[in-house]
């Protein structure tokens, strides 16, 4: 599925994204993650023949695969978790540095979303950059420098 396979490449290049605006601008790194999310998510969803165009018809299609067995709630709270904090870096015009509190979750409630999608996305499987984030040891933030 030519549609799964590019939301893929989208998510594992927001993936490079992310960990290099860590280091110069955490409010558009959590940004970045929640846009991994999306594009793992949208894949999920152009495989079984369903696309959206906004946030809030995905957010109404996700409830309802959960309604009716297809999705886990606690994944699907996960990635809506994702989606608030984006709009929050986005528009609340908080201080930067507050973000270093909420990384190190958005980076986890991301490394549950890939794995659980993984099992329900085959192509997932494939994408190595993806696959390695599952793997990696640390989550915790940007390195020190």
């Amino acid at each position: 599925m030519p549609e799964v396979e590019k939301h893929l490449r989208q998510a594992a290049h927001n993936l490079r994204v992310a960990k290099e605006l860590e280091e110069i601008a955490l409010d558009w790194a959590v940004t970045a993650y929640f846009y991994v999310a999306a594009h793992v998510v949208r894949a999920y969803l152009s495989q079984r023949g369903d696309n959206f165009n906004s946030h809030k018809s995905i957010r109404n299609h996700l409830e309802k695969l959960v309604e009716n067995g297809y999705l886990d709630e606690t994944i699907v709270t996960d990635y809506l978790t994702l989606l608030d904090t984006s709009v929050q870096a986005r528009y609340n015009c908080e201080p930067v540095d507050e973000f270093k509190e909420v990384l190190p979750e958005v980076k986890e409630l991301l490394r549950g979303i890939i794995a659980y999608f993984t099992s329900k996305v085959p192509e997932l499987s494939e994408s190595q950059e993806l696959q390695q984030y599952l793997n990696q040891p640390d989550l915790h933030g940007p390195s020190p420098g």
